[in-house]
């Protein structure tokens, strides 16, 4: 009888622990991923580090520009946008982007360069880390809308 308990119990841990995990192909396309926190660290010159800035009120302060209503939108044909107002300024620029469900990580690399980011998707957030020109690591963390 215990047995029989031991396994049910494995049972509703495995089903319970296993779940959430769709694939990037289900949730990605199609999706809208809304800016939550900014963040730069490790520069070159540590007085550029910033600490982490969150979105408040749909907007964030980066280097004395007003961000707001950051968005980034893939659609289901591996294009996208990402779209956001600075200073009042509306800003529209577009990319392609890939998938990689082994690793649970979207690329995207924006039309007319050769600039790409990735980041990691967990549990409907996405961290986006990059290295800008000065050695700054900047950490993005956006959310599915």
């Amino acid at each position: 009888m215990n047995l029989i308990r031991i396994t049910f119990l494995f049972t509703v841990i495995s089903l319970f622990s296993c779940g959430g995990d769709d694939p990037l192909s289900d949730i990605v396309p199609n999706s809208t991923w809304q800016l939550q926190s900014l963040l730069q660290r490790d520069c070159d010159d540590p007085s550029e580090n910033v600490s982490l800035k969150l979105v408040e009120n749909s907007c964030i302060e980066w280097f004395n520009d007003n961000w707001c209503n950051y968005n980034i939108v893939f659609n289901n044909d591996n294009s996208g946008y990402e779209m956001y107002d600075v200073d009042g300024d509306f800003v529209k620029d577009e990319f392609t982007y890939e998938l990689n469900e082994d690793i649970g990580q979207i690329t995207y690399c924006f039309s007319g360069n050769s600039e790409c980011r990735s980041g990691k998707v967990t549990d409907n957030i996405w961290t986006i880390i990059s290295t800008d020109s000065d050695g700054c690591v900047v950490e993005i963390t956006m959310e599915k809308a």
